[in-house]
C-alpha cells in the first residue's frame, strides 16, 4: 500500500508489524522460503519504521496467533464504536 502511495485513499491505516527475524521464521515454515529471496522481498517493501510513521494504528505481531487475534478484535471494537 505505501509502496504504491495508496494510503491516501483510506481513512484509517492499520499496519501489522513483525520483526524481520519473525517474518523469515514464518515464511521458512509456511513456504520454505530461502533467506536470499526473503531479503530481496524485504528490500522492495516499506520499512517498519516508515510504516509506523505513516500508520494511525500499529499492531506488533511477534507472538502467537491467539494474542494477534485479541489485539485485532480490540482494535476493531475501538474503531467501530
Amino acid at each position: 500500500m505505501f509502496e504504491n502511495k495508496l494510503n491516501k485513499d483510506f481513512d484509517i491505516i492499520i499496519s501489522i508489524i513483525s520483526s524481520k527475524k519473525e517474518r523469515l521464521k514464518r515464511l521458512r515454515k509456511s513456504k520454505n522460503m530461502k533467506k536470499s529471496l526473503f531479503n530481496k522481498i524485504i528490500k522492495s517493501q516499506t520499512s517498519n519504521v516508515e510504516r509506523i510513521k505513516k500508520s494511525d494504528i500499529v499492531v506488533q505481531n511477534n507472538k502467537g496467533m491467539r494474542e494477534y487475534k485479541t489485539k485485532i478484535k480490540n482494535i476493531l471494537d475501538k474503531i467501530t464504536e
